[in-house]
């Protein structure tokens, strides 16, 4: 069994029961959310959809999942408009990623509750392109109900109907805004390699470093080297990294609006 076999279970255990949840910020729960249409900028929904595009379960690989749960929901985006931001999350069951772009104006819409809906991938990706398209400081109006969602750039309309299920409710998986202070992760992408399934990090005077083995003597946590590439080839110039513990998940900043999250592997040597 390889190196991400106990990681796996576990997160697989923890969406299969958030799926099943009725009040979670699925479609189910959605239907009973007021629509809402918001003003965002261009350059900040595009930069949100890619911040996630990662973590996007690819294909339909989660259709036999522990219990019969069907989980094709994670092949989309869930988008999660409130108040003050649009946020984008994506989460394949082994990582996770949350991005966000601020509001800049309201149309017609009912009241302040939140409301979100799940995309499909494609969609999500025709509108940050179109978005990248337009002129700095172009601004895009987005219309999110629970079963449809659309967005008008420039002049082009987009819409689609939404992906059913009940997407995970990412707050019981990990905070918002990660807690604790970050370390330093410049240039750390570039040392990692590839045909490893886990590689140790320990954090030594405020930088993120590759651990030569477990007993490195500080904290320290094993993570899949592949995913971590990712989520620093998204992250940035200038990422940081938050590590509160071997058993904790990894959290990576970037230098924009967004983070993702990374669950802990079992290290070379020890796996299952």
């Amino acid at each position: 069994m390889d190196g991400l076999a106990d990681a796996r279970r576990e997160i697989r255990r923890t969406l299969a029961l958030l799926a099943e949840r009725d009040d979670g910020p699925g479609a189910a729960g959605a239907a009973r959310e007021p629509r809402r249409r918001v003003v965002v900028g261009a350059a900040d929904l595009a930069a949100a959809f890619g911040s996630v595009r990662f973590a996007v379960a690819p294909g339909e690989p989660v259709a036999g999942a522990p219990d019969g749960v069907d989980l094709r929901v994670l092949t989309g985006i869930l988008v999660e408009v409130s108040g003050t931001e649009v946020r984008c999350v994506a989460t394949d069951r082994y990582r996770l990623a949350v991005g966000w772009a601020p509001v800049a104006g309201h149309r017609a819409s009912s009241g302040e509750a939140r409301v979100s809906a799940v995309v499909p991938v494609e969609w999500a990706d025709r509108v940050a392109e179109a978005c990248r398209g337009q002129a700095a400081g172009a601004e895009v109006e987005l219309d999110v109900g629970a079963e449809r969602v659309g967005i008008k750039v420039g002049s082009e309309q987009l819409a689609t109907t939404v992906v059913q299920g009940s997407f995970p409710d990412y707050r019981s998986i990990v905070a918002v805004e990660p807690a604790g202070g970050g370390a330093d992760a410049s240039g750390l992408q570039s040392l990692l390699t590839v045909g490893t399934e886990s590689v140790g990090l320990v954090v030594l005077d405020g930088s993120v470093h590759l651990a030569a083995s477990r007993d490195a003597g500080i904290p320290d946590v094993h993570v899949d080297p592949a995913f971590l590439r990712e989520a620093l080839s998204v992250a940035g110039a200038r990422p940081t990294l938050v590590l509160d513990g071997p058993r904790r998940p990894l959290a990576i900043r970037g230098d924009g609006a967004g983070f993702s999250v990374l669950m802990p592997v079992a290290p070379e040597g020890l796996r299952a």
